[in-house]
């Protein structure tokens, strides 16, 4: 999967599940989540501009297991626990 600005984005809550998947070639973050359960398993995530995975809001749960990130411009996972107002 490839993506003009994030490769995947969940925002304002909801579930996210990504199985041995590929993202790649992104100009901001390979998966970006706001507020979402979060779940990656068996994934590359690569050759991202900022963040492989950045996820905002610590009020749903989040799995990510076996999952490499190579090549991202800034943090290969990133979280804040609340939004910016």
């Amino acid at each position: 999967m490839r993506g003009a600005h994030h490769g995947i984005g969940l925002v304002n809550d909801g579930d996210l599940h990504v199985f041995d998947s590929r993202v790649h070639g992104c100009a901001r973050s390979g998966v970006h989540v706001e507020d979402g359960c979060t779940v990656i398993v068996a994934s590359r995530i690569e050759q991202v501009g900022l963040h492989g995975i950045w996820r905002v809001g610590d009020k749903r749960s989040a799995v990510i297991e076996d999952v490499e990130i190579a090549d991202a411009g800034g943090t290969g996972a990133r979280r804040l626990n609340q939004r910016a107002k």
